[in-house]
């Protein structure tokens, strides 16, 4: 079986599309503030968000935790796979309403 790196780039891309899709959704529905949503989903309150805690917070059955921290590298500056306030203030957009 291949990894998910090793498959196509359009179904890489495509995967990738539909979780950011269905992260997004999930945290619009959840927080009215970008702000609160971070502090909610930084469980361990170091300033930045992993892959792990969008999975215990939203939920791990809907998840591919692979696709997921492919998503967090390609979201964050230096790939470096999680993110600080601003890098998800960005990513959330206008998803949730201020």
């Amino acid at each position: 079986m291949q990894k998910f790196n090793e498959q196509p780039a359009d179904f890489v891309k495509s995967k990738l599309k539909k979780l950011d899709g269905y992260i997004r959704s999930k945290v619009s529905e959840k927080w009215v503030s970008v702000r609160q949503a971070f502090l909610d989903l930084d469980l361990d309150h170091d300033g930045f968000i992993q892959a792990k805690d969008i999975l215990i917070v939203i939920g791990e059955s809907q998840i591919d935790f692979q696709i997921l921290k492919k998503l967090f590298k390609d979201l964050t500056l230096g790939k470096k796979g999680f993110m600080n306030y601003p890098e998800f203030s960005k990513w959330m957009g206008n998803c949730i309403h201020y």
